[in-house]
């Protein structure tokens, strides 16, 4: 059964809040050669979707050493709209990223592939 997405709304007029996804890497003694291992992330961004444009991951790739994580935050910047006549009316800006774990370890039973992030941000 495939995991649901980490969904990440950005509130109408809130242009300064970012949401933080904590990407980290264990480090288990209790391993055949006792080693923890490394690992990488990168986040990918759908190409398809225009919403995309409007949100950041900073960083989007990194490496993960065994027994630390990395904050990597998500930001969204709508565009302005110059004139809109007096009429209040926008819409919600939405995108999936995924974030790709490569490296470290990993149970036998492990589900596989990325991590889905659901990002959403209203443009007015």
């Amino acid at each position: 059964q495939p995991r649901p997405p980490v969904k990440f709304t950005f509130p109408k007029g809130d242009t300064e809040m970012q949401h933080v996804l904590k990407i980290g890497s264990a480090a288990l003694q209790v391993i055949e050669d006792g080693k923890p291992a490394a690992g990488t992330f990168e986040i990918e961004w759908d190409k398809d979707s225009p919403a995309a444009q409007f949100f950041t991951a900073t960083p989007d790739k990194g490496n993960l050493a065994a027994g630390t994580a990395t904050d990597v935050a998500f930001s969204f910047s709508p565009p302005t709209v110059e004139d809109s006549c007096g009429l209040e009316v926008g819409q919600w800006a939405r995108t999936m990223v995924r974030c790709h774990l490569k490296g470290g370890f990993a149970h036998d039973h492990a589900t596989e592939g990325p991590i889905h992030v659901l990002l959403e941000g209203f443009i007015q």
